[in-house]
């Protein structure tokens, strides 16, 4: 599975992206913190239940895709990166949307492809600039 894994992964969240409930093309939903489907409570059970099945079905296909060592210096920078991805994400994504597909006005799949690949790209490398960083001020190069 080691090179398709990133395919994979890609393919997953793309899935995911489509059935979230606050796609904007809904109509006008007001916001991204609104989602229409908290009307009933029937609705609710069904998105609640659904997330936690997301979640499920996230973990399971991260354990199957991404839990191989395919690159030790890839491998160290990903998951040492880990905690920093969870932390800076929504950020980038604030950043991204804002400056770059409201003021173009794209659609929704060029739109998931700049969140997505801008996302990654801005948590990866802050998150190698703060590795190389530290190690330059302390002196030291941890062995690849």
């Amino acid at each position: 599975m080691g090179v398709m894994a990133p395919i994979c992964l890609f393919l997953f969240y793309a899935t995911m992206s489509l059935t979230t409930p606050n796609y904007s093309d809904i109509g006008k939903s007001g916001g991204i913190y609104f989602y229409p489907l908290y009307a009933t409570f029937g609705l609710m059970c069904l998105h609640t239940l659904g997330t936690w099945l997301w979640v499920y079905v996230n973990i399971w296909v991260a354990i199957v895709t991404i839990n191989n060592k395919f690159s030790d210096r890839a491998y160290k920078y990903i998951c040492d990166g880990s905690l920093w991805c969870y932390v800076s994400h929504f950020l980038f994504i604030v950043l991204i949307a804002f400056y770059v597909v409201r003021p173009l006005k794209l659609t929704y799949f060029p739109a998931f492809f700049v969140m997505f690949f801008g996302t990654e790209i801005g948590v990866m490398v802050t998150w190698i600039m703060m590795v190389e960083t530290a190690a330059l001020m302390t002196g030291s190069k941890k062995k690849e």
